[in-house]
């Protein structure tokens, strides 16, 4: 059992998690961050940096801004406490990201059956 005595909790949204790669920011996985915590792993936590766990990885083979000795990239960081630098984590609206989310899956099928019909037309 983890003695989690010396950490907080604070309040938790959804967020998007970025990394600087090669002079771009990219969105890399979705997580929980913790709003007001100022501890992490009985660690105080610096100002410019939020407690998040990473809960869907969409590029795990990246390194995560703040290496551990059990974290280094993001597929580590998988359903863990992770700090993460504050400016990389856009907090998201959780209908909004629904919406958004509905919208790409929609133009993908379409993208999808355009093609397809493409090319069942260019078949026959």
């Amino acid at each position: 059992m983890f003695d989690l005595s010396g950490d907080d909790f604070g309040s938790t949204s959804q967020c998007e998690l970025y990394v600087d790669c090669n002079s771009l920011t990219r969105f890399i996985a979705l997580g929980k961050c913790y709003e007001g915590v100022t501890m992490l792993h009985n660690e105080p936590l610096p100002s410019n940096f939020m407690k998040v766990t990473v809960e869907k990885i969409l590029y795990g083979d990246l390194a995560v801004p703040v290496s551990t000795s059990e974290v280094t990239i993001v597929a580590e960081a998988l359903h863990t406490f992770v700090a993460w630098p504050r400016h990389l984590v856009r907090p998201i609206d959780s209908m909004v990201y629904l919406w958004t989310n509905t919208n790409r899956i929609i133009y993908q099928i379409y993208y999808i059956l355009t093609n397809l019909s493409i090319c069942l037309f260019v078949d026959e």
